[in-house]
């Protein structure tokens, strides 16, 4: 399984700069949840727009040293990004054709509804104004075993 996230409004509220809170506030919650055993297979691309003009070890960076490696790449960077419905949903799938991953085995943590084909039902939506919550946990936990396919413990 395959997780593609978006950092504002994700792991940040989106305004955090802005608003004057501190950046990767939500990183926590994210890394817990990704460090249970359960998900030990899932790795994650990075969709975000940090992505422009940084490379990979620069995003790595951003995550704890022992799930750096679990970082593994970062979205292409299409010509129709922002301008149409579905937009970052097309680098997603170009990423997983170009990398030869199953069509149907990712998730995507992202604030922004727009940049998906409506319904998805790939799409985890956060909150841009706090981020990813512990809250959200249980509907994030029950989207991924749906998706992979795991039966709910």
């Amino acid at each position: 399984m395959i997780i593609f996230l978006d950092f504002d409004g994700v792991l940040h509220p989106n305004l955090a700069l802005r608003q004057g809170s501190r950046l990767w506030q939500q990183l926590p919650v994210f890394t817990t949840f990704l460090s249970q055993k359960e998900w030990a297979d899932c790795a994650v691309v990075v969709s975000s727009s940090w992505r422009i003009g940084r490379d990979l070890a620069q995003l790595q960076t951003v995550f704890p040293p022992d799930l750096r490696p679990r970082i593994i790449g970062t979205t292409p960077i299409l010509h129709t990004h922002n301008r149409t419905r579905g937009s970052r949903q097309r680098e997603i799938e170009c990423w997983l054709r170009d990398f030869a991953y199953p069509a149907d085995a990712w998730l995507a943590l992202d604030d922004t509804a727009w940049y998906f084909d409506e319904h998805c039902p790939h799409l985890f939506l956060c909150n841009g104004q706090t981020g990813l919550i512990h809250a959200d946990l249980p509907r994030l936990h029950a989207q991924l075993h749906t998706l992979s396919a795991k039966p709910l413990p």
